[in-house]
């Protein structure tokens, strides 16, 4: 609901990367800046990276059950399933990510970009362990209870920057307009400011009294 969703600032992020255990700076930077779920991010493999194109292809997350190992298996949703934009510096940051910390094949085909400090799958308690340690070690809101608030800081930068809803949604793999609405329309400007703004620049414009009378 809009009321749980707190966005951070750059500020913030920052001090998170920079408090994050080392295997895990890339991974901050990932969610703040190409809005996946962590589950995504766990599940990300070089297969799903275009470092050409500085795109990644979503279809898959970890999952990590009580019972099994980690796996990669579908994404929350159908509508999950997407191509995300990411630029330069986040390609540079996985190419360093992948200098330091070596992929893991985790099936044919599957390597996997972010492990744990042993080198395997991230597992959703420990990246929520090591998120509440940061909260706490940074006294950042108490809001901010997950890894989820660095997607709601990457879905606010795009509504700042004058972003559409549709395409809001579309980077944050929801199944409609409305969800994304139901999250963050308190986020996007007061329609009344912009109607009046919206109005100023017509009446400002060369043409604007041409015809009047």
């Amino acid at each position: 609901a809009a009321s749980q969703v707190v966005a951070l600032d750059l500020d913030d992020v920052r001090r998170i990367a920079e408090a994050a255990p080392p295997h895990l700076t890339a991974f901050v930077w990932l969610i703040a800046t190409a809005g996946l779920r962590p589950g995504e991010a766990a599940g990300l493999t070089v297969e799903r990276v275009n470092f050409l194109e500085k795109t990644i292809g979503v279809d898959r997350q970890m999952l990590t059950p009580a019972q099994g190992g980690p796996h990669l298996g579908p994404t929350k949703t159908s509508a999950s399933v997407r191509t995300v934009p990411i630029n330069d510096s986040m390609v540079a940051e996985l190419n360093r990510h992948m200098r330091d910390y070596p992929p893991l094949e985790i099936e044919p085909g599957a390597t996997l970009i972010f492990t744990n400090s042993n080198g395997r799958p991230l597992r959703r308690n420990t990246i929520g362990a090591s998120w509440d340690a940061m909260r706490n070690a940074l006294d950042l809101p108490a809001e901010a209870r997950g890894w989820h608030s660095l997607r709601h800081t990457y879905a606010s930068a795009l509504i700042h920057a004058g972003l559409s809803v549709k395409t809001v949604q579309a980077r944050l793999g929801h199944a409609s307009a409305t969800e994304t609405l139901e999250v963050y329309s308190h986020l996007w400007p007061d329609s009344d400011d912009d109607t009046r703004a919206a109005i100023d620049v017509w009446l400002s414009s060369p043409t604007a009294t041409a015809g009047h009378g």
